[in-house]
């Protein structure tokens, strides 16, 4: 936006609110300076700024308020992303073998929890335990169950550090790993898989439909 100021003629920005301008003070006073020297006028659909020192006193106000918002939005998000996870629930994306769902928990009406996938979880599982043989190296582990229709959250197929990463998840044995800290699981305690030992490595295997 800013790059265009030098190659068209405008008198006016209009923005919805002060917030959607920028959200911090830093960029606030940055890009007004920008805009001053260049002859244009913020427009607030909804705030008034009045084009004197008081306005502009309330404008820099306002930009302070959008600040502390947003830190604090961001704040409260990640305070409660460390609370489902102490509580040992899955806070994002269900991984493969899972489907994210909402339901009641113990602590809230309407909770983002993680389910067993009735499709996907038999071939996880099914791989944990053709790998814990020691008999499947990652490349042949990958073609058999590819071929059993093991897929991606996406519906494609896994490569072979998809796999791998898979099958040393620590929530497959029942566990939230978070930060470098687990905790038990609460929703998701009943894993479908265990951590299995080392295995062999090689080339990719080629992904079969």
């Amino acid at each position: 936006m800013l790059q265009e100021l030098e190659e068209t003629q405008i008198s006016y920005l209009v923005v919805h609110k002060s917030d959607r301008f920028a959200r911090n003070q830093f960029d606030h006073h940055m890009t007004m300076a920008v805009l001053a020297q260049h002859g244009v006028k913020l427009i607030s659909i909804t705030e008034h700024f009045g084009d004197n020192p008081q306005g502009r006193l309330a404008a820099g106000m306002m930009a302070a308020f959008n600040e502390y918002y947003s830190d604090n939005l961001s704040y409260e998000v990640k305070k409660g992303i460390a609370q489902k996870v102490k509580d040992g629930i899955w806070p994002t994306y269900a991984p493969v073998g899972y489907v994210n769902v909402r339901r009641a928990t113990g602590k809230r009406r309407d909770e983002g929890v993680i389910v067993v996938d009735p499709e996907q979880a038999p071939l996880m599982r099914e791989a944990f335990l053709l790998y814990s043989t020691g008999l499947y190296s990652i490349n042949t582990l990958l073609a058999v169950m590819t071929e059993k229709g093991l897929r991606s959250k996406t519906g494609r197929c896994l490569s072979h550090s998809n796999l791998h990463h898979l099958l040393t998840r620590p929530i497959y044995k029942g566990v939230v790993a978070w930060h470098g800290e687990e905790f038990p699981g609460g929703a998701s305690s009943t894993g479908i898989g265990r951590n299995p030992g080392p295995g062999a490595r090689g080339s990719q295997a080629t992904c079969q439909r």
